[in-house]
């Protein structure tokens, strides 16, 4: 009886010692996709849509994806835009930073962009469509290197 119950003690332990070894495998996996969380705003600005996709923690000096979306009045997608950002820190007026985005199908243009330092930041996407500006400004919050 007593080596039953020993057999069984250890048999859930090293059954324990599995799930706990499972469930870390899983978290690390999970922080290895580097998917962070993103979080898009919206501006209407003379009919054209822009969506502002943009990771929801941005440190500085390190490199960024921003996905932007532009629709028509209609919902459509408008193709062919010349789209940039304007990234401006207002507390400390700096030289100019104009990355320029690339076109990536469905109404959407990829940025990657860099911010030199921490604090508020106000980035305004300029979105060319049919030689008219379409600007939104939206705030970015960047957070001291880690």
């Amino acid at each position: 009886m007593i080596l039953s119950i020993f057999s069984v003690a250890h048999h859930a332990s090293r059954f324990t010692f599995h799930i706990a070894r499972f469930a870390l495998a899983i978290l690390l996996l999970a922080a290895c996709t580097g998917q962070a969380a993103r979080v898009t705003q919206k501006q209407t600005v003379d009919g054209v849509t822009i969506a502002f996709d943009q990771p929801q923690q941005v440190s500085v000096l390190q490199e960024y994806e921003f996905v932007l979306t532009l629709t028509d009045a209609a919902g459509q997608p408008i193709e062919g835009a010349t789209v940039f950002l304007d990234q401006d820190m207002p507390s400390m007026p700096m030289g100019t930073n104009q990355p320029v985005a690339e076109s990536i199908g469905g109404g959407r243009y990829r940025i990657r962009g860099v911010f030199t330092m921490d604090g508020e930041w106000h980035v305004t996407v300029h979105a060319i469509v049919a030689g008219n500006d379409h600007r939104a400004t939206f705030a970015q919050q960047v957070a001291p290197a880690s």
